[in-house]
């Protein structure tokens, strides 16, 4: 999940995941008065959930394991035990046509950027993953990916990666900015090329819509441009319900926003668009999540977690690995790497886009 992979996870989904986006729950709008947004108080009652990217959650990481789910369920936050079985295959000792030393690599980079998120984005590491433990067992599946046909990565980059995150700076963190050992490298494959990851594409852009198995190998975006298959280039996210990149900026409570993206996500800031101010989110306890109009907070669901209703809401745990899921607010979202491609919870994988 490349450079973007920790912007969604910061502003999520994961490529098809959590944060603060609908997926998160909210409050419908009320009839009559002002909009009362999470977190707030308003005339009529009603209010506006916060908005996000939906796309998934770490930076620095690229595309989604391979394997087939099995395994342990994430673990820690809010939960509900038995989601997101971990896929084997990939992680456990590598997948035919990997180069010597990537499982390894891909070990150390998820343990570093799950220490750095933990770190620097406390809030957003169970927020997407529940636990330190399930973060990195995620995020070395989805590095794994990275080495596919037409990439231009090796173990020894990724490594690089791994050692640099400790001194880059939690400001640039927060941004989704790795440093320069992390960018992706220009890839082999052609504007067109169906792709997997940005290290594939010559363009090192992997266009990849949040519910697709593959994407296309697409120009880099920046910041204001068009959003390509609901996706940006690394720097950027589109946020759910947009259609233009956005650079995040992680804004205090109070701070202008008109998405999430625009708030400190990492550290339990949201967005409410009907107002444009940042917000307080909180982790739900218990199962319930929500709107709490009386103590002025947001409560969203851990590990990738879904909260339906909007109000007063209980939350429904991410899909195992293959199992259903639904895009819907109520139905079980997945645990990234995995997206809900065709109404399942699915690793990347790179066979699928093969050229």
């Amino acid at each position: 999940m490349k450079s973007r992979l920790l912007i969604a996870l910061l502003a999520v989904v994961i490529t098809a995941s959590t944060s603060c986006d609908a997926r998160s729950g909210g409050a419908p709008e009320g009839a009559g008065g002002t909009a009362a947004r999470p977190g707030e108080a308003g005339s009529g009652g009603g209010g506006a959930r916060p908005t996000g990217s939906g796309g998934n959650p770490v930076p620095g990481t690229g595309g989604a394991g391979s394997g087939a789910g099995s395994g342990g369920a994430a673990t820690g936050g809010n939960q509900t035990s038995g989601t997101g079985g971990l896929a084997t295959g990939g992680a456990a000792g590598g997948t035919p046509g990997q180069p010597p030393g990537a499982t390894p690599a891909c070990a150390a980079l998820a343990q570093a950027l799950c220490a750095k998120a933990e770190a620097c984005t406390s809030f957003a590491t169970t927020l997407v993953f529940g636990s330190r433990a399930t973060c990195e067992q995620r995020l070395q599946l989805d590095c794994l990916t990275r080495f596919t046909t037409g990439s231009s990565e090796t173990p020894a980059d990724t490594t690089s990666c791994a050692e640099s995150l400790a001194s880059q700076p939690c400001a640039a963190f927060a941004r989704g900015d790795l440093g320069a050992a992390c960018a992706p490298r220009p890839g082999s494959f052609p504007t067109g090329a169906l792709c997997l990851d940005d290290r594939q594409c010559d363009s090192a852009f992997c266009a990849r819509a949040p519910d697709a198995a593959c994407g296309v190998c697409a120009p880099p975006t920046a910041a204001g441009s068009a959003c390509v298959r609901g996706s940006c280039s690394t720097g950027a996210v589109c946020p759910k319900g947009t259609a233009t990149c956005v650079a995040p900026e992680p804004g205090p409570i109070g701070a202008v926003c008109t998405v999430s993206e625009q708030c400190d996500v990492g550290n339990g800031v949201g967005c409410n668009p009907l107002t444009g101010r940042c917000i307080r989110l909180t982790l739900a306890s218990s199962g319930a999540c929500g709107l709490d109009l009386a103590t002025s907070t947001y409560s969203a669901c851990g590990a990738s977690g879904n909260c339906s209703p909007l109000l007063a809401g209980k939350c429904v745990a991410a899909a195992a690995d293959g199992a259903a899921c639904s895009a819907a607010e109520a139905g079980p979202p997945c645990l990234p790497p995995a997206r809900c491609v065709s109404g399942r919870c699915s690793l990347p994988d790179p066979s699928l886009c093969a050229p």
